[in-house]
């Protein structure tokens, strides 16, 4: 079976409980295989099967009560951060 790797950040996270609150939410969705979530980073991996979307994966961790954030729209929101200060 064919899997896919999705990679994202995990805003709100600040000790291990916060990582492991996040991996299990995530670990609960049909098809997730493996998840590692890194504090330091606040980003997670999560490889999965291709039925799994990252909208519910994002969405999970959403409702763990914390924030997940596209690392693209994270990129973006820099960006247009720095531009707005130059």
């Amino acid at each position: 079976m064919k899997t896919v790797e999705y990679n994202f950040f995990v805003e709100d996270m600040s000790c291990a409980s916060c990582v492991s609150r996040v991996e299990k939410a995530l670990k609960k969705i049909d098809g997730v295989i493996d998840v590692s979530v890194n504090l330091a980073t606040k980003k997670a991996t999560v490889n999965a099967n291709t039925n799994v979307e990252l909208d519910t994966l994002m969405s999970a961790v959403d409702k763990a009560g914390y924030h997940a954030v596209k690392i693209n729209d994270q990129q973006r929101q820099l960006r247009d951060a720095s531009n707005e200060n130059s």
